[in-house]
């Protein structure tokens, strides 16, 4: 097919090898620029109990108790983030794994455009990827998304190869990356399906090889199908919907901030209209593009074998989630359909390759402003964090040795909390959000009354010492001590404390440690 008149057929003969690597050295310098903007962010909520588990038990140990019911995931992140912490003390070490896999993504994604439809996708896909709000985020999150996405890139360039050369080391690559994918997160498997259905459709040569390297795959996945099949029948699967939510909102919100944020912030209207508006020219400039047979000439699949491919691998994910969704089990949401950007920004870049100039500069446009819009936003600590960092500095300056520390934010999924992953463990701590039972800990609440009970213990082991409450909210005046805690936090601070000091921290929520004494 020709590309001439095509934005690719435009550009493909001034991107030099030499040029194209530049503009990609520049793409991946600015996508890891905007992940280490997020990198210093407090940890909270799931990256808690990957810390907890990489911290409280050794490397063998470590698979064990994640093959339990303190995790429904499988093992590979918690292994990686095992080693990295090992290189230091600072609690950010357990995304390390995350940051490498999720900046690597973005030279994998030109991979993946080039392979399939030249330079120029390549480079569009590189850049979606470097800009994306939710990428950057889970780059810099202490779990296994970025990785998933990662290893399923190279298992889909690992086929790729193997169609076009043969060898039997791509078919050996295919099924290690295959594996390792699954390895990651569970939610890779649908990704995965569609990738050997299409592999199995287009290439009849490749049906014996493809077929063996996929039982390769499976063998060395064998090991953990015991865990996963307890995973799968886990008592926290309820739980996680329930937060997740079930309505069709809350679906369409988990749609929006795939695209356009991430699970804890919604994005801003702005950018939502700037990547909606250029998803809707991109789409555009791919239908024309096609209808003119418009395409550029790669070693691999035909323009159309490409196109299929990539939009089996897009939306294969939301689909499988949504058809078992309506058969009974939710997990329809933002992190369960992460595995969408193994192959988002490529179907982007191609998109974008093949319409005209026109559209596909302005559709490539609007959607990268978009998604440098969600970007800042997701990296900005006063709108994307909740500063406990500096809330444990102040109270570890502040606090006396015989201080006593109350932390009333937020549950944890673990018995530790994001002020324990940088408060030094030297005083007295009551945290009556933390599990009050054993894995899979389903009491992480607490039960009722557990708050108040938490708190008569830490104001009568205070004896004549402070005792510093961290809250989640504005800060309270002095002469305002009846409401230092409320309804919510299912605690009431009896009668003859006084507020001797308190210290507010900036954030997504602000952060509020208080100094009070008895009277």
């Amino acid at each position: 097919m020709s590309g001439s008149a095509s934005l690719a057929g435009l550009a493909e003969g001034r991107l030099t090898r030499r040029r194209a690597g530049l503009i990609l050295l520049a793409v991946t310098l600015v996508g890891l620029a905007f992940r280490l903007f997020a990198w210093g962010h407090s940890l909270i909520g799931d990256e808690l109990s990957t810390l907890w588990i990489v911290r409280e038990f050794g490397l063998s140990a470590t698979v064990s108790e994640v093959s339990s019911d303190a995790e429904i995931s499988p093992p590979l992140y918690f292994v990686l983030a095992w080693f990295a912490t090992q290189l230091g003390s600072a609690p950010e070490l357990v995304r390390l794994p995350a940051l490498i896999a999720g900046t690597a993504a973005i030279p994998l994604s030109y991979l993946l455009g080039l392979r399939l439809s030249g330079r120029t996708a390549g480079l569009a896909a590189a850049a979606v990827m470097a800009l994306s709000p939710f990428m950057v985020t889970f780059s810099t999150t202490g779990r296994a998304y970025s990785l998933m996405v990662a290893m399923l890139i190279c298992s889909t360039l690992a086929m790729l190869a193997a169609m076009r050369s043969g060898r039997a080391h791509w078919w050996i690559l295919f099924a290690l990356f295959t594996s390792l994918a699954m390895y990651s997160h569970y939610t890779a498997v649908y990704f995965l399906a569609a990738q050997l259905a299409w592999l199995l459709f287009v290439s009849p040569s490749s049906r014996i090889p493809g077929v063996l390297a996929t039982g390769g795959a499976v063998l060395l996945y064998l090991p953990w199908v015991p865990s996963m099949l307890d995973d799968l029948d886990s008592p926290t699967l309820p739980i996680l919907e329930a937060i997740q939510g079930t309505a069709l909102s809350d679906k369409w919100l988990g749609v929006k901030q795939l695209l356009a944020g991430q699970p804890l912030i919604d994005p801003s209207n702005l950018a939502l209209l700037l990547v909606a508006a250029g998803l809707v020219v991109l789409a555009v400039g791919l239908v024309t593009g096609a209808r003119r047979k418009v395409g550029i000439e790669v070693s691999g699949p035909t323009p159309r074998q490409a196109l299929a491919l990539l939009l089996l691998l897009t939306f294969s994910t939301a689909i499988c989630e949504a058809l078992l969704a309506l058969a009974g089990t939710d997990t329809f949401g933002a992190r369960n359909l992460a595995a969408t950007w193994a192959a988002l920004p490529v179907l982007a870049g191609f998109a974008a390759a093949v319409a005209t100039p026109a559209l596909g500069i302005t559709g490539a446009v609007l959607l990268l402003a978009g998604l440098a819009v969600g970007a800042v936003k997701v990296t900005d600590p006063d709108s994307a964090s909740l500063d406990f960092k500096s809330a444990a500095a102040y109270i570890d300056r502040e606090a006396a040795p015989g201080d006593v520390i109350y932390d009333a934010t937020f549950v944890s999924p673990v018995p530790l909390t994001s002020l324990d992953a940088y408060l030094p463990q030297g005083r007295a701590e009551f945290r009556p959000r933390i599990p009050s039972d054993e894995p899979p800990f389903l009491l992480a609440a607490g039960p009722a009354g557990q708050d108040q009970e938490i708190l008569d213990r830490a104001l009568d082991s205070t004896g004549n010492r402070s005792l510093f409450v961290l809250t989640s909210r504005e800060p309270v005046e002095s002469g305002q001590e009846a409401s230092l805690f409320t309804e919510e936090e299912g605690a009431v601070l009896p009668e003859g404390w006084k507020i001797v000091g308190t210290e507010s921290f900036p954030g997504h929520l602000p952060l509020t440690v208080t100094e009070i004494r008895r009277r």
